[in-house]
């Protein structure tokens, strides 16, 4: 009786423990993108604001960074940071859609990033 009570004690604390090693990580990083404006005529520009900020990646140097995607092409990115706010103005050429997002890289190696976390799409319309 007393190794089925010391049993069950054993077995209650694991499990208590386990279930604390099973909590879900806290992520401090944040990312936003926003443009200045929905809707632009052909030749008018848009400003872009992206702000990110994490400590997931420890010390490592963390990249703003602004990409553009026209209809159903790759996204293909506009400009990079290594500051907390990137401010962008872009052209729109023609008419139709334009697609932006924000993605907050980590800087893991020379030459080498991981991406922390990708913004909604914004979209703007051209006409």
């Amino acid at each position: 009786m007393r190794r089925l009570r010391t049993a069950a004690a054993v077995l209650a604390l694991s499990t208590g423990a386990g279930l604390l090693a099973a909590a879900p990580a806290v992520a401090k990083s944040d990312l936003d993108l926003h443009a200045d404006r929905a809707t632009v005529p052909v030749g008018a520009t848009v400003t872009l604001t992206a702000s990110g900020v994490s400590d997931d990646f420890g010390g490592d140097t963390m990249l703003v960074c602004i990409d553009q995607r026209t209809g159903a092409r790759t996204w293909r990115t506009l400009r990079c940071t290594s500051a907390a706010t990137l401010n962008l103005s872009e052209r729109a050429t023609r008419a139709g859609r334009l697609s932006f997002r924000a993605q907050l890289l980590a800087v893991t190696a020379p030459g080498r990033t991981s991406v922390d976390r990708t913004s909604a799409v914004v979209t703007v319309r051209v006409g």
